[in-house]
């Protein structure tokens, strides 16, 4: 069984995370709290002989904790874009997780399809495939088309028209953004709207794929389990 509706609320549970904190965790009272973190133990530092045995003025003193004190409240400043991007890094990590999963699960109904390895192995080195691989696995080991993999047709029309252009070169934007954050520990997104978007793709992309599974490699969900009760 695979279990979409999990995927589908760690997709959420990342989102909710993400927006509850930039919105009651960082307001300017808690901004100002943790810089203040940040810069403690600096009066324990100029007070240690061994480091500054002559001592220091307390002018040389009082300038510099005020400029550790900007330095750090510019970098707490910035945590809510932080939040932003790692909340990416999470999202595809949890997507990753499910398509590595379902072809599990998709191998262990239908051990036939084990024929160029065994299943472990297969998900082992899956695990370890580029996004472009992973999809392609998709394709060609599992027969779901490209077609199949972004059918949005059995959303609302609204839903349908908004996906309608959305393939594999749209999900890999996505990816490469994951990569950059992960990287160059960059703000690549630049708004909540933006994770919002991202959040509602995959938890998407979570429903398409298990259907398809269902349809095609007679997988069974929490839903249609559910369902034979």
């Amino acid at each position: 069984m695979i279990k979409m509706f999990d995927y589908q609320s760690r997709i959420r549970d990342s989102l909710l995370f993400a927006g509850n904190l930039i919105d009651h965790g960082l307001d300017d009272m808690n901004i100002s709290m943790m810089t203040g973190r940040l810069s403690g133990g600096l009066d324990d530092i100029f007070d240690d002989v061994k480091i500054f045995p002559e001592g220091i003025d307390k002018k040389t003193r009082s300038k510099f904790i005020n400029e550790i004190y900007e330095k750090n409240y510019a970098k707490v400043s910035n945590y809510k874009r932080w939040i932003l991007n790692h909340g990416l890094l999470l999202m595809c990590s949890v997507f990753d997780e499910f398509m590595a999963d379902l072809l599990n699960e998709i191998l262990i109904v239908n051990p036939s399809l084990c024929l160029w390895d065994n299943r472990k192995d297969i998900i082992s080195d899956f695990k370890g495939k580029s996004l472009k691989e992973r999809y392609k696995t998709y394709i060609n080991k599992l027969r779901i088309k490209e077609g199949d993999f972004f059918d949005f047709s059995a959303f609302k029309l609204d839903i349908q028209l908004k996906y309608k252009n959305f393939n594999f070169e749209d999900l890999e934007e996505i990816y490469k953004k994951r990569h950059k954050v992960a990287h160059t520990d960059g703000y690549i997104l630049k708004s909540y709207s933006e994770l919002v978007k991202i959040s509602d793709i995959f938890q998407k992309l979570i429903l398409i794929l298990a259907r398809q599974a269902m349809n095609k490699w007679s997988i069974e969900t929490e839903l249609t389990i559910y369902l034979k009760k």
